[in-house]
């Protein structure tokens, strides 16, 4: 929800579904990914940062950007979040008893699934080779304008 304080106490508004209409997974070549009805919101949004302005602290100020394809596929996968690399292993006929790769051959095909449903929804999304290209051109020309780099490379 949303929540708005101006001025009298705080105010809750559901966020509209239009607002951020999630991206449902398909995959290019298995067509069955989809009846696993797999998907994912296209903005990451944090609102627990703090905005300093002029002296004026401002709590809770929203910040959002666009993902890397690793923290959609992570949270997708990640036996303690929505944990489908069971169902998607499945899916692939991989036998889970005797393929010691099972989790990466699966953890691929969601990759592969979330980068062209993504492209398709034209939805902003970064994978992590170009993430790291990116920050690593970024740094260059920190040091090199700065002599030091002001950034959290962990961000």
């Amino acid at each position: 929800p949303l929540v708005v304080e101006a001025g009298g106490p705080p105010e809750l508004f559901p966020t509209p579904s239009s607002a951020a209409a999630p991206v449902r997974l398909r995959h290019p070549k298995h067509d069955w990914l989809a009846r696993l009805d797999l998907k994912w919101y296209p903005v990451p949004a944090v609102s627990s940062f703090e905005a300093s302005v002029g002296g004026i602290r401002f709590a809770a100020a929203p910040f959002n950007g666009w993902y890397a394809v690793t923290e959609v596929v992570r949270d997708l996968c990640d036996e303690q979040r929505y944990d489908c690399l069971p169902a998607v292993a499945a899916g692939l006929g991989l036998d889970r008893n005797i393929d010691a790769l099972w989790r990466d051959a699966a953890q691929l095909v969601v990759t592969e699934a979330v980068v062209a449903s993504f492209a398709a929804a034209r939805v902003a999304l970064v994978d992590h080779h170009a993430l790291a290209r990116g920050f690593h051109d970024w740094y260059k020309a920190e040091m090199t304008s700065r002599g030091y780099c002001p950034g959290n490379w962990k961000w």
